[in-house]
């Protein structure tokens, strides 16, 4: 049942999911929810009657019975378990064939007690394990939270338990209870919107192990405070770290390689950022709405620009571009109010419609020399061309 290191390698391609979407339990379940568990007993139990009545043989209910009380030891929990996917054996075919349900969560306990049976799971039936704080773990990963209304006011400081490699799909998202979070080292992988909307979170403590942040992962966490990316991160997804406001400045390791769209978008404080040396592009929208930012310097290894990767930085003043970048894609720039002039290398071989936005607030300045392309762009939007910043600054 552990998850092989080759694996562990194909976690950002769309076949290789962690636990997936809205993985959790929820114990000691409300009023309403037990009344929901008590009228389908009963409904069950009366199929089963008029079957029996009229001698028509076993009863089988028409839909999975989602509320059940489950035996676990001494005790008798009342729960509630949505489906899970349990997708990091999967090597062949479909997803949809490793479909399974928990159908026994263990309060207390150690994760390597876990037991299931050798070979791909079919529908089996698995064992979890709960933490004093409600946090469920499924083997070496942290799989869910138990929930709590939003009104009330217990909140937590949540320590993941050492041995987890990851935090699955979801696990911890729409959480208003957990105002900190601190992850052990064996972390490797933060699954697709593991955090997300967690309102009251304002810090996180990274394994220094994190190889992998998914797409959404702490998307609206609107309190977080500026985060340590830990050295060694390969992987930051789409809309990572979307609407985190309160982030001020922001260090990427040089280990990272890929950011996906949209993965700063509306850090509205964010004012200061530097880029890893090895990212090959400024991916869609990256950074759009990023109001406070007032300078960028985008790596050397950057050669694409993608559509709306500044758009509507409204105090961006000063934009260094490399000397190799070759496509400026539309509305990079749109709408940073505060950018007279943008130094354009002599590599470009394209730009986008909408460079600097369809409003013209403010005249814009290019500077290009040699570059014929970019003169004939600029000729044909109407924008001023300079050779170098000395011809601005004398005229």
């Amino acid at each position: 049942m552990e998850m092989q290191e080759n694996e562990m390698q194909k976690i950002p391609s769309d076949i290789m999911q962690m636990i997936t979407y809205e993985a959790f339990c929820r114990f000691k379940a409300s009023g309403k929810v037990k009344r929901a568990m008590a009228q389908f007993d009963e409904e069950i139990q009366r199929g089963r009657e008029v079957w029996r009545k009229h001698g028509l043989g076993t009863y089988y209910p028409d839909r999975m019975p989602y509320f059940q009380k489950h035996d676990t030891g001494e005790k008798v929990v009342d729960s509630y378990y949505p489906r899970i996917k349990d997708l990091d054996k999967i090597s062949f075919i479909s997803r949809e064939y490793v479909n399974t349900t928990v159908y026994h969560v263990i309060p207390g306990g150690n994760p390597d007690d876990l037991k299931c049976g050798g070979g791909y799971v079919y529908r089996k039936e698995l064992d979890a394990l709960a933490d004093q704080y409600g946090v469920v773990y499924l083997f070496n990963k942290c799989v869910g939270r138990a929930r709590k209304p939003h009104w009330e006011k217990d909140c937590y400081d949540i320590v993941i338990r050492k041995g987890t490699d990851a935090i699955a799909d979801s696990a911890l998202a729409d959480n208003y209870l957990i105002v900190s979070l601190t992850l052990p080292d064996s972390v490797t992988v933060i699954g697709t919107g593991a955090i997300e909307r967690s309102r009251l979170l304002t810090k996180v403590t990274l394994s220094k192990n994190l190889k992998y942040i998914k797409d959404a992962a702490f998307r609206f966490c609107w309190e977080l405070q500026n985060i340590d990316l830990p050295e060694g991160l390969l992987y930051i997804g789409a809309d990572a770290f979307r609407k985190c406001e309160s982030f001020t400045e922001l260090k990427i390791p040089d280990s990272v390689t890929y950011i996906g769209s949209k993965a700063f978008y509306k850090c509205v404080n964010l004012k200061s950022v530097m880029l890893p040396a090895h990212i090959t592009k400024i991916s869609l929208g990256m950074f759009r709405h990023c109001h406070q930012l007032t300078e960028i310097v985008i790596p050397d290894d950057v050669t694409v620009i993608e559509k709306d990767a500044f758009a509507n930085c409204y105090h961006l003043e000063k934009v260094t571009l490399p000397s190799g970048l070759k496509r400026i894609e539309d509305g990079a720039f749109a709408d940073c109010i505060k950018l007279w002039v943008l130094e354009i290398p002599d590599s470009v071989e394209y730009i986008g419609e909408n460079l600097f936005g369809r409003k013209k607030r403010n005249k814009k300045t290019i500077v290009s020399k040699d570059n014929q392309y970019v003169r004939a762009y600029a000729a044909e939007h109407r924008i001023k061309i300079i050779d170098s910043l000395n011809e601005k600054d004398d005229s």
